[in-house]
């Protein structure tokens, strides 16, 4: 069953409990922490007594289950907790658990003044106050994980967020006034959407307090309302219980998943059983992805990955090791971890199975671009893996003025550098880290005198025997791109730095997307041009031009009014190709596949009906879909798409596909798509 369906079989629900306390150690020295309770049945802990309710849970209710019968609903519900590290280095690793099915709470010091600066003792330059720190978590979760329906005063819009002021014992003022200070942080601001009306100031000193009694009321209401609104198959109930006993493995095989649907009477059916793995990937039970070389394994405990990761960040101690000691000075100096660094920090960590678990490890950190391994590509234009690892939240170093100017100096570069403002920008520090994770593993970086020319601010690869690609943070605004032809006199070619931004475009969309059950009904940001002129010394102009501003005209001044203009109509061809997908892809003549038929379905948008009478799809077949896929677009139109395939078979090619597509120019595509999925991206 799809997961974003509701089942008309019987079903039983997901809730939440307060079976574990809420409350921090007294005084913790973190004074801002950040928490999520999230709706999944399991706690943090396999206890004995948990192992012995769940093989209880299956004797009781096997047969019951088999025959679909509604199994008896309790007052005693369980929840997980994760509490997210509040350092920048671990900023990397919260997209693991945000879920739009969670209750967070938003926790912070009443005794603390929301001007008052926080400091990281890793990252001295990167200044926030308490008031940033608040803004940065409310705005990851809207961004991340929050609907795109509006929210009013009267309706509070999911996943729910409560704030939780601490201190109070320290507190002299009035805890209400200081929450008001809170709530002015997001005036106008679309995050707060997701904050309750409800708020509360608790003391770590009094377990007894009566606000953490109300506290926990309120999240066992909220969560037993979204479990009686989001009910699940009841036949998938035994078999999470059984993946959740196999919690303290870490990580498990698709084999031994089918193992156990085995010994549960093979409740979920085989042709299922990745929607139900997904399933709870989205609900954040477990990591599981449906992708080449990840599918065959699935992380049972997300927070095993956390271990792994701050198993080798948080390795100073290894300083008085005089073997590992320079490997981790320059992991601390330039972001490269070494292999045999890696293994020598996994393998002191006996329990944790870390070095037995590495190639799997590595690929899923690699998957949620927290780390990326390095590579260098041969004369034949091969890669050429190496030994050693690139983690960009550890980039401490900028890149400076001089060092622009080796790659711009008497070279030419796009007209303009293309950039993509993003409206939420408090995220654009992980957003950019995550993203250069993701071209890293892509394009190999530059590296000249020794030096692997990747910044805290700017990045440069190689994306082919002529061209650097520059991907820039752009504080306050955005992610700005430009292209560098290194040979002195040749212009940058359209075709390069247009495969460079749809590339860029798909990690930032990508980003944005993971933890959503549907696509976006518009983009994340919107682009905008910088004069990329030589006067401005190896960098771009300060102030920019919206794409649609200049979108029709022939030029325009430089937006810095320096001494030159911009081609307009020329500098947008660069970054987006005219012409033709029949014209420039020739060479796609091919038999379109099963897994292209699925990401194409998610190209097409209105109109698609028109588009499956031009492929030769019967009007009755149409309509047909419409009635079984009622408000289910893309499920339609990937069916039509396979009907279109069965009854073609060898003529169901690409080329033929997108003849059809620009022969029905009413029909609404994503063409930068279609291209990544011709190319085989």
């Amino acid at each position: 069953m799809p997961f974003d369906e509701r089942n008309t079989e019987e079903t039983v629900t997901d809730v939440i409990s307060n079976k574990k306390s809420i409350a921090d150690d007294p005084h913790s020295a973190e004074s801002e922490t950040f928490k999520s309770i999230s709706s999944f049945i399991g706690t943090g802990e396999n206890t004995s007594n948990e192992a012995n309710f769940q093989a209880s849970f299956i004797r009781k209710y096997s047969s019951q289950l088999i025959e679909k019968m509604t199994m008896p609903l309790d007052e005693t519900l369980t929840a997980n907790i994760w509490d997210f590290g509040g350092q920048f280095i671990y900023y990397a690793t919260h997209q693991i658990f945000h879920s739009k099915d969670a209750i967070y709470l938003l926790v912070f010091s009443l005794a603390t003044d929301l001007n008052e600066a926080v400091m990281d003792k890793e990252f001295p330059d990167r200044k926030s106050t308490m008031g940033d720190c608040l803004k940065f978590w409310l705005d990851s979760i809207h961004a991340y994980a929050g609907s795109e329906e509006g929210g009013t005063s009267e309706h509070v819009s999911k996943p729910f967020v409560i704030l939780v002021g601490t201190f109070k014992d320290l507190f002299k003022g009035n805890s209400e006034n200081k929450f008001d200070e809170v709530l002015d942080l997001f005036v106008n601001d679309s995050a707060r959407r997701h904050l309750l009306r409800e708020q509360y100031a608790v003391s770590n000193t009094n377990i007894s307090d009566d606000e953490f009694q109300k506290l926990k009321a309120k999240i066992f209401e909220l969560g037993k309302k979204h479990a009686e609104e989001n009910p699940v198959p009841l036949k998938w109930i035994p078999l999470k219980i059984a993946l959740l006993s196999e919690k303290g493995k870490n990580i498990i095989t698709i084999e031994e998943v089918k193992r156990l649907n085995t010994e549960n009477e093979n409740l979920v059916e085989k042709e299922e059983l990745k929607t139900f793995l997904k399933y709870l990937h989205l609900k954040g039970i477990l990591i599981f992805f449906d992708e080449e070389y990840l599918e065959g394994h699935i992380v049972v405990n997300p927070q095993y990955l956390v271990d792994a990761f701050r198993c080798v960040i948080g390795s100073k101690a290894c300083i008085k090791d005089a073997k590992l000691h320079p490997q981790w000075k320059r992991l601390n100096e330039t972001a490269i971890l070494e292999n045999d660094f890696l293994e020598a920090m996994w393998e002191k960590d006996v329990g944790k199975d870390f070095l037995k678990n590495k190639e799997v490890l590595l690929m899923f950190l690699q998957r949620h671009r927290i780390l990326s391994k390095l590579f260098i590509m041969d004369e034949a234009g091969n890669k050429i893996y190496q030994e050693k690892y690139m983690i960009p939240s550890l980039l401490k170093h900028r890149c400076e003025q001089h060092q622009l100017k080796m790659f711009t100096d008497g070279k030419n570069a796009t007209l303009v550098s293309l950039g993509f403002q993003i409206e939420n920008t408090a995220l654009l520090t992980s957003l950019f880290e995550r993203v250069t994770a993701g071209v890293l593993g892509k394009w190999s970086p530059v590296v000249k005198d020794k030096r692997v020319f990747v910044f805290q601010n700017i990045g440069h690869f190689r994306l082919d025997l002529e061209h650097v690609g520059k991907v820039e943070l752009k504080p306050g605004k955005g992610i700005q791109l430009t292209v560098i032809n290194q040979c002195p006199g040749i212009k940058v070619e359209s075709k390069v730095c247009d495969y460079f931004r749809r590339y860029i475009e798909s990690l930032i969309k990508h980003d944005f997307q993971k933890h959503r059950n549907r696509l976006y009904n518009s983009n994340p940001y919107k682009h905008y041009l910088a004069c990329s002129d030589r006067s401005h010394g190896g960098d771009s102009s300060r102030d920019t031009y919206g794409i649609d501003e200049v979108g029709d005209k022939e030029r325009a001044h430089c937006p810095d009014y320096g001494e030159h203009f911009i081609e307009c109509r020329s500098a947008i061809d660069e970054w987006f190709s005219p012409g033709k997908l029949t014209e420039l892809y020739r060479t796609a003549d091919r038999r379109v596949t099963e897994p292209e038929l699925s990401r194409l379905a998610g190209c097409i948008g209105n109109n698609w009906e028109l588009l499956g009478t031009a492929l030769g799809v019967r009007r009755v077949d149409i309509d047909h879909l419409k009635e079984s896929y009622k408000d289910q677009t893309p499920t339609c139109i990937f069916r039509m798409l396979c009907i279109w395939e069965q009854s073609k078979q060898e003529d169901a090619t690409l080329m033929q596909l997108v003849t059809c597509i620009e022969d029905n120019p009413v029909v609404n595509v994503d063409k930068d798509m279609i291209k990544n999925i011709i190319e085989g991206n």
